[in-house]
């Protein structure tokens, strides 16, 4: 919980946040991050923590990808994350037609440039579609 409410309070301060174009490093390491907090978060008892997840973290991820397109480095740390989301319950959050259009991109990215985004990415497809 901690680390999403200091999530949130990024989130919010656009003018230092990780959405500013120079901050690329800080953008993957803060989707890898979020990918490890989805795992932690799965195994807690507490659910203090999904609005914070459906109002702030889901917004940010989706916005990775609409602001800065699939440079490899960022579309792989977005993979694992959405990855994390959906092994983790929490792929209802996410819009699933926007994550599929982007998974497919992602893929067809990792075909020619990283084959662990190729795998993520067609992983992530494979459970969208299962989840159907």
């Amino acid at each position: 919980d901690t680390m999403l409410s200091t999530f949130t309070v990024e989130r919010t301060n656009l003018g230092n946040s990780v959405f500013q174009e120079k901050n690329t490093t800080k953008r993957i390491l803060a989707l890898t991050i979020l990918s490890n907090v989805f795992k932690c978060l799965s195994e807690s008892d507490s659910n203090l923590h999904i609005r914070t997840v459906k109002g702030h973290v889901v917004p940010f991820i989706e916005t990775c990808m609409q602001q800065y397109g699939f440079e490899p480095k960022t579309a792989f740390a977005y993979t694992k994350c959405l990855r994390a989301l959906l092994e983790h319950d929490f792929g209802v959050m996410i819009n699933k037609s926007a994550a599929s259009s982007n998974l497919v991109l992602a893929k067809q990215i990792g075909e020619n440039h990283h084959s662990g985004l190729w795998k993520n990415a067609d992983e992530c497809l494979r459970m969208i579609e299962e989840s159907k």
